[in-house]
């Protein structure tokens, strides 16, 4: 008789966190789009920013197109957070 192990493997998809609080639109718009760009599929970004970045989010949809998905987490006034997922 043999004795046979089981080995279970979750993967979690990987959550990494951007705080755009603070930083000028120009240098926070490219490292939006340089560590969106660096993230495999499955990935997610949470941006943390004191108001709301429609003009980040219209640049990544002309960048990444269906390339990213976004989700609102939390949207109030002096606090918003999206989920960016990578495809």
């Amino acid at each position: 008789m043999t004795e046979q192990t089981l080995r279970l493997t979750v993967e979690m998809p990987s959550l990494h966190h951007f705080n755009g609080c603070y930083l000028s639109q120009r240098f926070r718009d490219v490292a939006m789009i340089a560590v969106l760009n660096e993230l495999s599929p499955g990935e997610t970004l949470r941006y943390q920013d004191v108001e709301d970045p429609y003009s980040l989010i219209r640049k990544l949809i002309l960048v990444f197109g269906a390339k990213i998905e976004w989700s609102y987490i939390k949207r109030t006034v002096g606090s918003v957070v999206i989920d960016f997922l990578r495809r």
